[in-house]
């Protein structure tokens, strides 16, 4: 619903963009603020529990843009928050989580069900996203910060191999042409038993083996790649870890492959140690 003419004069006078102007830039006392906000906390707030029609957020939204046309700027315009005042803001919002025992309102909403399913950004506002990231850099600070906080994530061992499963998901990893043939190998001598794993199916502790059967692996070693010293090193990390979680390990190399007898005896020889 638009406003009238005499609506319209009151809100976008000079006298009525002063008074929002300094009702914005008074500072209430800290008793007052501390009274006011248990007034309006909780069931006590008069929205408590409402919501906006559809109708009354248009009708927000067009006297908002009709203000700022007529030449009303917010006093919070080119300032940003004292450190002061950003470290009250963060204490008083720790321990607080806004989705605590609740279901996010996206939950669950995967494919179909997403509300951007199907749709796709539109040109100008790719264009426009571009130019407001563009030549922005986050400070050294934050950088710091925000590389930190992901290292301590990726030290929990749960949440790397979640997202290491996922990598190797998107990857969609196919065994290559040693790997088949020694797949067939197997499949051919050990029937129903070594399982090709090397595609990201199963992960211990954030290493994925190549063929495993109940606590028996197999690991198959490209003779070049395998050779670096820096994949030496964690191939090192990554038997020790097998060995920590009751895993038996056989390591086969590339070139090894050419003798099909002696694999075939060495993984017999495997089988039989308990």
């Amino acid at each position: 619903m638009p406003l009238s003419k005499k609506q319209r004069e009151y809100l976008y006078s000079e006298r009525n963009i002063a008074k929002l102007e300094k009702m914005q830039l008074k500072n209430h006392s800290e008793t007052t603020k501390k009274k006011m906000s248990e007034l309006r906390r909780g069931e006590k707030h008069p929205l408590y529990g409402k919501h906006h029609k559809k109708e009354s957020k248009n009708k927000m939204s067009e006297s908002m843009k009709e203000l700022y046309r007529n030449g009303f700027v917010s006093p919070a315009k080119g300032k940003s928050r004292s450190e002061e005042t950003k470290k009250k803001i963060s204490e008083a919002k720790k321990g607080k989580h806004i989705w605590k025992n609740k279901k996010h309102p996206m939950f669950g909403k995967k494919g179909k069900l997403h509300p951007m399913f199907g749709k796709k950004a539109s040109k100008e506002w790719v264009e426009s996203n571009r130019k407001g990231h563009l030549g922005k850099k986050l400070p050294e600070a934050q950088k710091k910060k925000m590389s930190l906080a992901s290292k301590k994530l990726w030290e929990n061992p749960e949440y790397r191999e979640k997202c290491i499963k996922a990598i190797f998901k998107s990857l969609k990893i196919k065994p290559n042409k040693p790997e088949k043939f020694l797949n067939n190998l197997l499949q051919q001598n050990f029937p129903n038993k070594f399982e090709y794993t090397g595609d990201g199916k199963i992960f211990i502790r954030g290493f994925c083996p190549d063929f495993i059967y109940n606590k028996k692996i197999i690991e198959l070693d490209g003779d070049y790649w395998h050779n670096l010293p820096n994949i030496k090193e964690k191939d090192k990390r990554k038997l020790e870890t097998y060995k920590k979680y009751g895993y038996d390990t056989l390591s086969i190399w590339e070139h090894e492959l050419k003798n099909s007898n002696k694999i075939i005896k060495n993984i017999k020889e495997f089988m039989e140690v308990k």
